[in-house]
C-alpha cells in the first residue's frame, strides 16, 4: 500500500515513515491484529477518536469547514485492506460509474452522449434530466449501509467489523492549546 511520504504522525505517534520501515515481524503482528478484527468483528475504540486542529480557518465561516474523517495511519491501512476484502463479495452494477474502480462520472456522461448520438435519427423524443448533487456522498447513512451489507454474501463477522468501524466515532477540536470535549460523529 502506498502511504504519503510527508504526513505528520497522528496522536498514536506513528508516522508513515515509521510504518514504511517496519520489520517483517511487526508487519506480521499488524496483519494478525487486522485478521483478528475481521474474525471477531470488533474494531479498536481508540482508533475511532481523533483531534482536529483548527489552524488557519475562520471559525465565523462554518460554510468553509467540511466534515472530514481523519484516521490514524494504521487505521487507514486497515480501511484499505477491509475495502479490498469487501470488493471480493460485492458486485457493482454495470451501469454504475461512480465509486467503482476504473469508472468515473465522466465515463458515464460519454456513455450518455454516445447513446443520444446513436438515437438521433430515430424520430423519437428524448429527455435528459441531470442533477448535480454536490457533496451528496460526503456522508453515508451508516445504518443503511450495514443493512445493505447484511443482504450480501459477506461473512457476518466482516459486516460486524464494518459496523464496529463506523459506530461510536468521536472527535475533539483543538484551538491553540485548548481541547474541546469529545463529540460524536
Amino acid at each position: 500500500m502506498r502511504l504519503p511520504k510527508k504526513k505528520a504522525p497522528h496522536p498514536d505517534g506513528i508516522s508513515t515513515a515509521a510504518l514504511r520501515h517496519l520489520p517483517r515481524r511487526a508487519i506480521v503482528a499488524i496483519n494478525r491484529m487486522f485478521n483478528g478484527i475481521l474474525h471477531t468483528g470488533q474494531f479498536s475504540e481508540a482508533w475511532k477518536s481523533i483531534t482536529i486542529p483548527k489552524a488557519g480557518r475562520d471559525p465565523r465561516k462554518p460554510e468553509i469547514i467540511r466534515p472530514i474523517t481523519l484516521l490514524f495511519h494504521v487505521t487507514k491501512i486497515f480501511e484499505r485492506a477491509l475495502l479490498t476484502k469487501l470488493r471480493l463479495f460485492l458486485t457493482s452494477r454495470q451501469t454504475q460509474y461512480r465509486f467503482r474502480s476504473g469508472h468515473s462520472t465522466t465515463l458515464q456522461l460519454i456513455r450518455v452522449l454516445h447513446h443520444l448520438a446513436s438515437e438521433r435519427y430515430c424520430e423519437r423524443y428524448m429527455v435528459a434530466i441531470l442533477l448535480d448533487m454536490e457533496k451528496a456522498f460526503d456522508t453515508v447513512w451508516h445504518d443503511g449501509l450495514i443493512h445493505k451489507l447484511l443482504d450480501t454474501s459477506l461473512p457476518p463477522a466482516r459486516t460486524r467489523a464494518v459496523a464496529s468501524f463506523l459506530q461510536r466515532r468521536s472527535f475533539c477540536v483543538a484551538i491553540d492549546d485548548v481541547l474541546s470535549a469529545p463529540r460524536s460523529i
